[in-house]
């Protein structure tokens, strides 16, 4: 399953995208997020969903949260929902910095889908099968050019701050900051689900109890599911405000 989330053809869904992003009222239900109901609502949803999702992870099949299971899969998806959209606005965008503020932003998905994905190694034949954790991958052993993945990302993150400096994009802050769209609820949520992700996970330190091994994993993928949706919820609140401060400059 994880290879039909990677090979999804990206230019139909950069179009679909592009369409969608002209189309307001198909996108409004996300101005719901810029209200005080609706971050509450956010919050309260997410809270619950965690919550919900270490009660219910014992009762449910741990494939769910295989490496290349359904949770997975959706989260694949979703980032390269996430990063089709930002490209589809970056290249249909013309006036800077918001131009370059999508630029910035598209690598970033494809990133995170790359990392679910173990930069690739899902893509091969397992090293083993786990009968309680599902099939397990390793980048490092199964990637030859897995030495490569730190410098390229290096390299990637330079040149995101080059083209930040470059086209001032702290100069988008006030405008959000006006339209109530900088996702700092988004973001929090994001790193309050990577924690949960990281605990159930047993990493940093950190532990779960209550869970045998497999409900830990389903409870860490599912928490990261959450992570993606939220930000996805944030990057559709900032590409809502930014084009209603270009369409309202455009007229001047």
């Amino acid at each position: 399953m994880a290879t039909l989330a990677v090979y999804i053809p990206t230019k139909p869904i950069t179009s679909a995208f592009a369409v969608i992003s002209t189309m307001t009222p198909l996108l409004s239900p996300f101005q719901y997020f810029c209200t005080t109901k609706g971050k509450l609502a956010l919050l309260i949803g997410t809270a619950l969903a965690l919550i919900g999702g270490y009660y219910a992870a014992p009762h449910l099949p741990p494939v769910l949260g295989w490496e290349n299971g359904l949770l997975e899969n959706t989260q694949v998806v979703i980032l390269l929902f996430g990063g089709s959209w930002a490209y589809a606005e970056a290249t249909n965008t013309g006036r800077q910095p918001n131009k370059a503020f999508w630029w910035v932003i598209t690598p970033i998905w494809f990133v995170m889908a790359l990392r679910e994905l173990s930069w690739g190694a899902v893509l091969l034949m397992p090293l083993y099968m786990d009968p309680i954790t599902g099939p397990i991958f390793s980048s490092t052993q199964q990637l030859f050019y897995k030495p490569l993945v730190s410098p390229v990302l290096v390299l990637l993150v330079v040149g995101q701050l080059a083209a930040a400096l470059r086209w001032r994009l702290d100069r988008l802050l006030p405008v959000l900051w006006r339209a109530n769209a900088i996702p700092l609820l988004e973001f929090s949520l994001f790193v309050a689900c990577f924690l949960v992700s990281t605990a159930a996970e047993g990493h940093m330190g950190m532990h779960i109890s209550g869970l045998d091994e497999g409900s830990a994993q389903l409870l860490e993928e599912w928490a990261e599911l959450l992570a993606y949706i939220a930000l996805f919820i944030g990057q559709a609140r900032v590409l809502l405000a930014l084009r209603k401060h270009s369409a309202t400059n455009a007229r001047v």
